[in-house]
């Protein structure tokens, strides 16, 4: 998270920087870390542009792929005791835009998070599984070049080689193989051919391909 407010600016580097994040804090610290170890993939005070064309921010952001989760923390009586009709149709109105905008929403209360942080836990795995993240756990727990070279599979269209892989990322032909098995037993790219019991060719799991 620390490299999160490094590289922020303005307004989303104000609220990050906030003493006002207490339920934000013990989410990450109750919930997801214990869940998954890592905060990969996940984004605090996440910007973005509504349909009117201003700013919006999310508690959080959790990206894999194309599917984007919302998760929002709601500390009991802060979020509506204060605003007035129009504030409350407008949080409304946000809700309903990242619906419209494929995002999925998950919403806990502060409450929950505080004393039932196991059952946040299991809803966060289970929405994973439910969305198509089956694989969520293991691709938070790879080391960056490990990443890194899922994220290049995953965005190829061919099927690709340990040739192909160390050249498009700058490292050597061993540890793009080693790093190739390593996600195929995570179940997160798939062999496209073999040569006996050697994989000579990857492909991402996403891909329309069939083995060859």
């Amino acid at each position: 998270m620390e490299e999160q407010v490094k590289g922020s600016k303005g307004e989303r580097r104000r609220r990050l920087l906030s003493e006002k994040r207490y339920a934000e804090t013990l989410f990450l610290k109750d919930v997801w870390w214990p869940a998954f170890g890592n905060f990969r993939l996940l984004f605090a005070e996440f910007e973005l542009r509504d349909f009117k064309d201003g700013w919006r921010f999310l508690d959080f952001a959790f990206i894999i792929n194309v599917t984007r989760v919302c998760i929002e923390i709601d500390p009991y009586g802060t979020h509506f005791r204060n605003i007035d009709r129009k504030q409350y149709d407008d949080n409304l109105h946000r809700h309903n835009d990242l619906v419209l905008d494929d995002w999925k929403v998950l919403r806990f209360s502060l409450d929950d998070i505080k004393y039932n942080p196991r059952k946040c836990q299991q809803t966060i795995m289970q929405a994973a599984a439910k969305w198509g993240l089956d694989d969520t756990k293991h691709l938070l727990q790879l080391i960056p070049t490990e990443y890194a070279v899922w994220k290049w599979v995953e965005n190829q269209d061919d099927l690709v080689t340990p040739i192909s892989v160390a050249k498009a990322l700058r490292i050597n032909r061993e540890t793009s193989t080693k790093y190739l098995k390593s996600l195929v037993l995570k179940g997160l790219i798939l062999p496209a051919s073999r040569e006996g019991k050697k994989i000579m060719r990857y492909r991402a799991k996403s891909s329309g391909r069939t083995n060859g």
